[in-house]
């Protein structure tokens, strides 16, 4: 049974996964971009994570569409919700190197509730 607890620190809403890998892609219901599933992060709040870490940082304080100017990377998250590799300050498309994992706080909503359905 996968158990996720979400804890508050220091003002962050930080996501721990058991057996530090990345939430699970497929899952018993597909992601629908259009459908907003209801949870603690803001739907349209760009959030990421190191590969190895546990924790979900927010990127921006703005709506991702008005903060990401990398075409691939908003194409991926609009139909996704998701994505991987590397984004500049400003961004922009960043080297390809030590990519980190991107998600949609609406993906991440969605993720909490399949595991939610899976521990039970």
């Amino acid at each position: 049974m996968t158990i996720v607890r979400a804890i508050i620190a220091v003002g962050m809403l930080a996501l721990y996964y058991p057996g530090n890998v990345l939430p699970a892609f497929a899952a018993t219901e597909p992601y629908v971009p259009s459908i907003i599933y209801p949870g603690p992060y803001e739907p349209e709040q760009l959030f990421y994570r190191n590969p190895k870490g546990f924790i979900w940082l927010r990127w921006s304080e703005a709506v991702f569409t008005k903060s990401v100017t990398c075409s691939g990377t908003i194409r991926s998250l609009k139909l996704t919700g998701i994505w991987q590799g590397h984004l500049k300050p400003n961004g922009a498309c960043g080297t390809p190197a030590e990519p980190s994992y991107w998600a949609l706080g609406n993906w991440i909503n969605y993720d909490l509730i399949n595991k939610r359905r899976e521990a039970q």
